[in-house]
This record gives C-alpha cells, structure tokens and sequence, in this order.
C-alpha cells in the first residue's frame, strides 16, 4: 500500500471530507441495495487511486466481465451514457470525450481481474506480486459475498466475517 502517510482521495471533495480519504491499510466495504452504484463508486475510487499515486490498483470482479467493467470505466471517464457505447449511437462530440478517456485511462495501472474461481489465498499471492514490482495502492474487491472460500465454514455468514479479516 501506499506509504502510511500517504491518503488517496476517493475523487469526491465531500466523501474525503466525511473520511478523511482513504488510509493505507484501511478496510472499506460498501453495501447498499442492487442497482445502486456500489460498483461504479469502487470503480471511481480504483481510477482515482491509481491516478494519484501512479501505482497499481487490483480490481476482482466476482460479477461482471472485464468488458463490462471496461465499459463502465471508459463511460464514466469520457462522461457520457454508458448505453451510448453499448448501441454505439454516439455523436462526433462523444467521440473526442471516448478518445481523450482512452488515453488517460490507459496510462493508469488498473489491473482487473474477472475469474469468479479466485480465492483469498489468489489475491493475497496477485497483491503481493504487484506490490514489490510497482507499489499497490488500492484493492477493490467486487462482490465480496459471491467470492469462492478457500475453505468451506458452517455458513456464509462466517465466511463472510473470515474473508473480511482475511483482507484486513
């Protein structure tokens, strides 16, 4: 992780305020309703992460396939519907914001990774390897209560307290 006094912004003024930022070695899940936008704020932290440190930041997708995720990412970025690139019922305009989003997007070290079969023990071995070759600053994991168990428990809720200390 980045060095302990180093805070990455989330990107957001008022979310850093409330936070304070994000602390190296600190554990944030969110939770929220479907459809809500869990996975485009982690998303938006993972750019701004990697963005201000110019160091690698992990994303594990237990749900969605790196193109979909892809594809939220370059929307998001060029701001514009992400239904536009999938009909690919965009103007000339829209076009300058996709190019200038591809651009930035691709000098950032966003690494995803959207096996559903990997485990704690996978992201831990991953992690450490991007770490001591080019600094870790994020990891976002996505959808932690489908995420496979290295070991089985009596039921998921305990699997889900041991995955949350696991990543701590």
């Amino acid at each position: 992780f980045p060095s302990h006094d180093m805070v990455v912004s989330t990107g957001f003024q008022g979310l850093d305020r409330s936070l304070l930022g994000l602390q190296p070695g600190q554990l944030v899940l969110i939770a929220a309703r479907p459809g809500m936008g869990k996975t485009a704020l982690a998303l938006n932290w993972a750019v701004a992460a990697a963005r201000q440190t110019n160091m690698a930041v992990a994303v594990f997708s237990y749900e969605m396939l790196y193109a979909e995720l892809s594809l939220r990412l370059l929307a998001s970025e060029a701001c514009i519907d992400s239904r536009k690139l999938k009909t690919k019922d965009f103007n000339e305009m829209d076009l300058r914001s996709i190019s200038h989003a591809i651009q930035r997007l691709s000098n950032l070290k966003l690494y995803i990774n959207d096996s559903g079969a990997t485990n704690l023990m996978d992201i831990r071995s991953y992690c450490r390897k991007l770490k001591a070759e080019q600094g870790l600053a994020m990891i976002v994991v996505d959808y932690l209560q489908i995420m496979p168990m290295h070991i089985k428990k009596q039921n998921r809720e305990q699997e889900i307290a041991e995955l949350s200390r696991g990543f701590k």
